[in-house]
């Protein structure tokens, strides 16, 4: 493995979970400081950061308009009795749950789709900025990217729906879907993001996912930090497109703690 050694973003890994976990949450952080050290590297960023923003307030008006046409007609749906009451709100969960759980897909298969490419490109010149040979690296495939987006989309909203059902259950059932929600979006989101150094290496689905869960802590970090930047509105498109740098980095510091000393 080839490496830029003097650069302070490459170290071996934390040895615990709870490290690990940090480490990975910090990733986009590190991918920010490295992107300041290599300020040539920010145009790679700049595009998609455009297109993050452009994007989020497209579908964020998108789902306020809905809500707006689609509130008398709710409202207006059920008499004023008591299972009326139940009925209204048992539609405006659902409804809820619907505009969120359909923001949510459009906003990852379209990120994917738009952004993809730009992201590749981002992480080809982070690695190659770190000591990677760029004849070494292979170019990300946009429509695996995106193939591989919408089956990750697809898992989201079905734990998304499980979580709601459980949220039925007093006290431990919604404790139990804050776990899982936390559990599986993080996994997914750091899945995402450490596929385009694992795909610049022409690594396959089954090889990359075995790769997360053998460093599933960092994997959750790093799925977590990307999961808030995506709600936070303007920070969130600048720190989505230095988690893509921070992968770049946190795999070298994991392959980096996997070679065995001579």
């Amino acid at each position: 493995m080839t490496t830029n050694a003097t650069d302070p973003a490459i170290r071996s890994p934390a040895g615990t979970f709870l490290g690990q976990l940090s480490e990975g949450f910090f990733a986009p952080f590190a991918g920010f400081a490295f992107l300041n050290r290599n300020a040539g590297l920010w145009r790679y960023a700049m595009l998609p950061m455009l297109i993050n923003l452009l994007l989020t307030a497209l579908i964020i008006a998108g789902a306020v308009w809905l809500l707006w046409w689609a509130a008398p007609q709710v409202n207006e749906a059920f008499d004023d009795t008591w299972m009326g009451w139940l009925m209204l709100l048992a539609s405006w969960l659902g409804l809820i749950f619907a505009v969120v759980a359909g923001v949510f897909l459009l906003y990852l298969i379209s990120l994917q789709v738009l952004c993809a490419f730009f992201f590749g490109r981002l992480a080809v010149e982070s690695e190659v900025a770190l000591g990677m040979p760029r004849e070494e690296l292979r170019e990300v495939s946009l429509w695996q990217q995106t193939v591989d987006a919408t089956r990750d989309v697809f898992s989201l909203l079905a734990v998304m729906f499980v979580c709601l059902v459980l949220n039925c259950v007093p006290v431990i059932g919604t404790v139990v879907a804050l776990v899982a929600v936390w559990y599986f979006d993080g996994f997914v989101f750091g899945r995402d993001f450490l596929d385009y150094p694992l795909s610049l290496r022409a690594m396959r689905r089954a090889e990359k996912l075995a790769f997360c869960r053998r460093n599933r802590a960092h994997t959750l970090g790093l799925g977590s930090s990307a999961l808030l930047m995506s709600l936070v509105p303007v920070l969130g498109s600048i720190f989505l497109a230095t988690a893509v740098t921070g992968a770049v980095i946190l795999h070298r510091r994991i392959e980096l703690g996997n070679v065995k000393p001579q």
